[in-house]
């Protein structure tokens, strides 16, 4: 298939996607990443509360714009490490490939 006849993008799932490490700009903080929601269908951030690397209000404000659902797992950690935040993820990827987010 040509590349630029591929299939478009129906849906996007990004799990704890990092706004800043170390100082550096990673994709959630470029315009390029901006840009690409508008083709990146229906998207869906699932984070921690208590990510170490990413802000609530970073995650709030992708959501307040309009261009993606953001879902918080209580008490997860960037890499939800507990056995609870691992549930939490899990029920909330079933619910999104259900349709049921």
């Amino acid at each position: 298939m040509n590349a630029a006849k591929r299939a478009p993008v129906r849906t996007t799932l990004l799990i704890s996607p990092p706004s800043g490490l170390f100082g550096i700009t990673t994709i959630l903080s470029s315009k390029r990443f901006s840009r690409g929601l508008r083709d990146a269908g229906d998207v869906m951030i699932i984070h921690g509360t208590e990510d170490q690397f990413t802000s609530k209000s970073t995650f709030e404000a992708l959501a307040r714009d309009g261009q993606v659902r953001c879902r918080a797992v209580q008490g997860a950690d960037h890499f939800f490490r507990d056995e609870l935040a691992v549930d939490g993820l899990v029920q909330l990827i079933v619910h999104w490939l259900s349709g049921e987010a």
